[in-house]
């Protein structure tokens, strides 16, 4: 290191470090969005077929709903940090229908919620009952209800 320059392990650490934040952050967001896609599920279960309004709607029942261990065990301190994305630091989005759509065979569930901006041209979202995926722009559109784009 006299040379001015890292030493190698140095070099190797700090990209281990980052690349594990990133990690850790991908798994946080699907965490988060998993756990309020199922949620979002039961208030429908819980409401005769109604969707919450509202996200503030979704944040009270998770709220009432959620037990501080398991808000330990997904990893926050409270169900507020449930809502906001770990990448982009913003809050999620969620959608509200009317009237649930019928389910579709070979079709994922009705989307609920979703990134706003994301991170590398992707989004994180949440399906009714709590399965997740990533999806560029353009497929995020085509599963957005009208009105919703």
């Amino acid at each position: 290191m006299r040379d001015g320059r890292l030493p190698w392990t140095v070099l190797l650490l700090a990209t281990l470090t980052s690349c594990g934040k990133q990690a850790e952050e991908v798994s946080q967001v699907h965490t988060n969005l998993g756990w309020l896609g199922r949620k979002y599920g039961m208030y429908v279960g819980q409401n005769k077929g109604q969707t919450p309004k509202t996200v503030d709607d979704l944040r009270k029942f998770v709220e009432k709903n959620t037990k501080p261990e398991e808000l330990s065990r997904l990893g926050v301190a409270d169900a507020g940090q449930l809502f906001v994305s770990p990448r982009d630091r913003k809050p999620f989005r969620m959608i509200s229908y009317a009237k649930l759509p019928p389910p579709v065979m070979g079709e994922p569930p009705p989307l609920v919620l979703y990134e706003e901006v994301g991170q590398a041209g992707k989004r994180a979202v949440a399906y009714l009952g709590g399965g997740t995926d990533e999806l560029e722009e353009a497929t995020l559109q085509t599963l957005l209800p009208a009105g919703k784009r």
